[in-house]
């Protein structure tokens, strides 16, 4: 058999987290022959548990043929989850209407032979609507998974976490993307940011702060040396990043830290959620940094690790290449003009021509197609500038760019 009866699933992940096997209506509990027909029933199915986790036959099994299939039918799609998949399914549940069996550790139970009494529960129906509290507690979403708020506040934090049940915080934005102006004029891209505090529990949740719900508009404001820079832009979310950190410090009576992004354990791989935020980025490539937020389109929650902003203030090397003409003089330049105004679509390019934070090479841009987090926000970034460089691209592959070979 290959096909599970019900399977709950973590919506984001697409990790199973409650196998139900549902039975015709009207077919008999478990009973056991032999030596064994009289015993009762939870020692019954402790034994005949054992006997399948042992690779026992059918015909010694204690149990009647029929539950004797049931359980190792139970069995295989539990031990297959986690030792093909490496998943852990949180609940099991045998059913025919009338009957009910939850398995409160399926892995534990039939992958590593720990079973006794707490192993499952057993419901009749004539019982089911007395103990539908604790049915309910069995089988409820809250249980089965680590699913949390998609944001909570700093003062909510008690709710959710303890000081020791935090394993690790990251800074991270929430960025909402917007084509803004008048439908008689080429729209222009306006970027919004907003703290944000990702902190880590030690089952593996993920809980997302934040606080202030005024964004701060990503702008370009000229310099001492008349070069348009994010110095101000970036400097206002690292103060409020570092308050938010110490609000969430006070709230769980413990100082925090922010982690780097090596330390992140990435947002869930899902075909889905790639497919969102863009078709080119596979998710082969070092940790997932990057979520799209499912109730609107171009809004994304990025993990920054110990940065406030997924942009540095500069890149870390000068580049004569963020130059189209000097680009074109090289031979490498992207398409037939330069990039001179903001664009919301091909490409999108919040920074233009000769900004320190824009690119014209053709090269980078087209190694770069199926490893950049940030492309739905900025096609055109300089990678020099992101703080993901060092996860997109190892050391020797940096060092065959041609950036600041001009």
């Amino acid at each position: 058999t290959k096909f599970i009866d019900y399977l709950g699933l973590n919506p984001e992940t697409h990790a199973p987290l409650m196998i139900f096997e549902a039975k015709a209506w009207g077919k008999p509990f478990v009973s056991g022959r032999g030596a064994s027909r009289n015993m009762a029933h939870d020692l019954l199915l402790i034994k005949a548990i054992r006997h399948v986790n042992g690779e026992g036959t059918k015909e010694e099994a204690p149990v009647v043929g029929e539950w004797h299939d049931y359980l190792s039918q139970l069995a295989g799609y539990v031990r297959t989850s986690k030792e093909v998949y490496g998943h852990q399914v949180r609940t099991a549940v045998l059913s025919s209407g009338n009957w009910l069996i939850v398995f409160t550790d399926p892995t534990a139970t039939f992958c590593e032979n720990q079973v006794d009494s707490n192993s499952f529960q057993i419901f009749h129906q004539d019982e089911f609507v007395e103990a539908a509290d604790r049915i309910y507690a069995l089988l409820a979403r809250s249980r089965l998974g680590t699913e949390t708020p998609l944001q909570i506040r700093s003062s909510q934090l008690q709710n959710y976490a303890s000081a020791a049940s935090i394993s690790a915080a990251f800074f991270s934005v929430l960025v909402n993307y917007e084509k803004s102006g008048s439908v008689f004029f080429s729209l222009k891209p306006r970027i919004q940011v907003y703290p944000a505090l990702l902190l880590q529990r030690e089952d593996g949740a993920l809980l997302t702060v934040v606080d202030h719900e005024e964004p701060i508009e990503m702008t370009l404001v000229e310099d001492d040396g008349g070069e348009m820079s994010l110095l101000a832009h970036i400097a206002n979310v690292a103060e409020l990043s570092t308050e938010l950190l110490s609000r969430c410090s006070n709230e769980l009576g413990e100082e925090l830290v922010a982690f780097g992004l090596e330390d992140f354990p990435g947002f869930p791989h899902a075909a889905a959620i790639n497919e969102t935020l863009n078709p080119a980025v596979t998710g082969e490539r070092g940790s997932n940094f990057v979520k799209p937020i499912r109730t609107k389109a171009d809004e994304w929650l990025i993990a920054t690790g110990e940065h406030p902003h997924f942009l540095f203030e500069q890149p870390e090397i000068q580049c004569g290449f963020h130059s189209w003409s000097k680009c074109r003089a090289a031979g490498c330049q992207i398409g037939n003009s330069a990039v001179s105004t903001k664009e919301t679509d091909n490409p999108r390019s919040f920074f233009t021509d000769e900004q320190s934070h824009h690119c014209a090479n053709q090269t980078v841009y087209d190694r770069r197609q199926k490893r950049c987090h940030i492309a739905p926000i900025d096609m055109r970034t300089c990678c020099r500038a992101c703080v993901f460089q060092k996860s997109c691209w190892s050391q020797e592959e940096t060092e065959a760019l041609p950036c600041g070979q001009v």
